[in-house]
């Protein structure tokens, strides 16, 4: 059986034709771990980022009063203060039934962020957790919160809250 001109040409095709299916097929195999791994990583953001940020060098005196309050307020909650080598950021997190209460958050704090807040889920077990999260830029500013509220690495509530 030789193959004609007629065949080879026929073949040619069907070849093209195999190979882009094997090639999509491929493809689409290498890329469902990716899709699949979407559940323990970041699906959105929700608000847009403002603009208007804070230089990197804020004093605590550059913090209004009214934000001052709030992070105090904050802090004797859930609200999570972190030291980065020599700087602070405020950390805010809380499950997706709080996504309201995390918008208005960040509201007041969109201009210390770089970031709006973003919906993680988490696989813990047979279930999936989601949550609502939002980080400051570290600043000097936070500093005096974190010396405030942190002794050895532990949360405490300070003798001088008044």
């Amino acid at each position: 059986m030789f193959l004609n001109d007629k065949h080879l040409l026929l073949w040619t095709k069907l070849a093209l034709f195999g190979w882009a299916v094997v090639i999509t097929a491929v493809l689409l195999l290498l890329s469902l771990p990716v899709l699949a791994g979407i559940d323990k990583t970041l699906v959105w953001t929700l608000v847009p980022l403002s603009l208007d940020k804070k230089p990197k060098t804020i004093q605590l005196e550059d913090i209004p009063l009214e934000v001052k309050e709030t992070i105090v307020g904050l802090a004797l909650g859930d609200l999570d203060i972190r030291r980065r080598n020599t700087n602070t950021c405020l950390c805010f997190k809380q499950g997706l039934i709080n996504k309201d209460y995390i918008i208005h958050l960040y509201t007041i704090f969109q201009e210390y962020c770089k970031m709006s807040p973003r919906i993680y889920n988490e696989a813990k077990k047979s279930k999936v957790h989601q949550s609502i999260v939002f980080d400051t830029l570290t600043y000097p500013a936070f500093n005096y919160y974190h010396e405030l509220f942190y002794r050895d690495n532990k949360k405490i509530v300070p003798l001088n809250i008044q």
